[in-house]
């Protein structure tokens, strides 16, 4: 083992000192000095020869794991145990770069991340005493625990317990694994054969598993602000759990809050966002347009975070979720058997039920839902184009006939 890595039974202090830091700086001080305290703080952690030394050590995902952020994942071996890393190459010229409003801070997305995952890996400290006995009992479960983190002047890292589930030889590391080379194939043998019940079986456990997901997502949003506001499959880990799989679907997994670096919370009264960088990010900000919601939700200080205004924030996640499980579907399922509409969809009656009951939609609302899906234009002609072009598109048509 090298002499700059050591085994990571706890968390690091770098963690420790940057959650006391968030902790302390949004209560007393003001943003400009909130940021300062960070970045100096940042500036003052780098540690190039430690970082060589993990590099070494990582066997990295390959780029049909990973989404579009840019960043390299892999696994890497510390004292005999696997953990997850996961490095960002920095922009020297814009990783320090001020950003700030009332009350609200934006961050150079690696650092967002950073913070995100401090906060979360230490949620006594941001958690009333009741909420934190709330979260250890019922949402624990759902979140990566953040082991270490650390800085060079090029890079950023940080280390996490090991995510994914292996079964027949296949490592499976995110929802959209498990519905792409698991679920879907065991769906179209069992839509062939017509056999409702071990599709309703499938759905019935999977839909459970989101119930209890989403009730964690609410959690987080309703006492720490949390806005995933880039919640697709891709950006959904997974890790094993105790639970035996049903027949050939693989159920034995739990979905985590992970791929946090678009993501938005608040603490002491201060919103903390990624920073646009693009100028199609700056622009769609700031503009009331049918593809600007998701960039309004991500970036926008004065953000309003009802969508359709009906739907309460925590619900903007789960919404994006639905429509890329069931644009998953449409593409690998619906689009290749080519069965009537009516058809298709009563074969997935449970997980249709789902989506009213969290919603709070009827069935001709549910149709629009789904309608937005199957008239998308952007989908049809472009179906390789950026998922928050083509759900903002969706969400905005979808508001819009309600």
């Amino acid at each position: 083992m090298s002499k700059h890595t050591k085994k990571l039974t706890h968390q690091s202090s770098s963690i420790k000192s940057l959650k006391s830091i968030i902790y302390k700086s949004t209560k007393q001080l003001n943003q400009k000095d909130i940021l300062e305290q960070i970045f100096s703080f940042l500036k003052t952690n780098v540690h190039q020869p430690k970082f060589d030394s993990l590099y070494k050590k990582t066997t990295f995902f390959g780029s049909d794991k990973l989404g579009k952020s840019g960043a390299l994942v892999g696994v890497v071996k510390i004292k005999g145990k696997e953990y997850v890393i996961k490095m960002y190459k920095l922009n020297e010229k814009e990783k320090y770069i001020y950003a700030y409003e009332n009350k609200c801070i934006k961050l150079y997305y690696p650092f967002n991340e950073l913070i995100i995952n401090s906060v979360f890996s230490n949620m006594k400290t941001f958690l009333s005493h009741q909420n934190y006995k709330t979260y250890k009992s019922k949402y624990s479960q759902f979140l990566i625990p953040t082991k270490d983190i650390g800085l060079t002047n090029t890079h950023s890292y940080m280390i996490n317990e090991k995510i994914g589930v292996t079964n027949n030889n296949v490592f499976y590391t995110n929802l959209y694994d498990i519905l792409t080379i698991n679920f879907i194939p065991n769906l179209l043998k069992c839509i062939k054969n017509n056999d409702t019940k071990k599709i309703d079986m499938c759905l019935i456990n999977f839909t459970t598993m989101l119930e209890e997901y989403f009730e964690c997502i609410q959690f987080l949003n309703e006492n720490l602000g949390y806005i995933n506001s880039d919640l697709k499959c891709k950006n959904v880990f997974i890790k094993k759990n105790n639970k035996k799989s049903l027949d050939t679907f693989i159920t034995n997994f739990t979905p985590l809050i992970s791929d946090l670096d678009k993501a938005t919370i608040e603490i002491n009264g201060v919103l903390i966002l990624p920073r646009s960088d693009k100028k199609i990010e700056k622009y769609l900000t700031k503009r009331t347009h049918k593809l600007s919601k998701v960039y309004e939700i991500r970036y926008n200080c004065s953000r309003n975070t009802l969508l359709c205004n009906r739907f309460k924030p925590h619900l903007y996640d789960i919404i994006t979720l639905f429509f890329d499980i069931y644009i998953i579907l449409y593409k690998k399922i619906y689009k290749k058997l080519k069965l009537p509409v009516k058809d298709y969809y009563d074969y997935f009656k449970i997980l249709n039920n789902l989506v009213k009951k969290t919603l709070n939609i009827n069935d001709e609302e549910f149709t629009k839902f789904y309608k937005r899906i199957h008239s998308s234009y952007l989908l049809k002609v472009k179906s390789g184009i950026k998922l928050s072009i083509h759900i903002n598109a969706m969400l905005y048509n979808f508001c819009k006939s309600l």
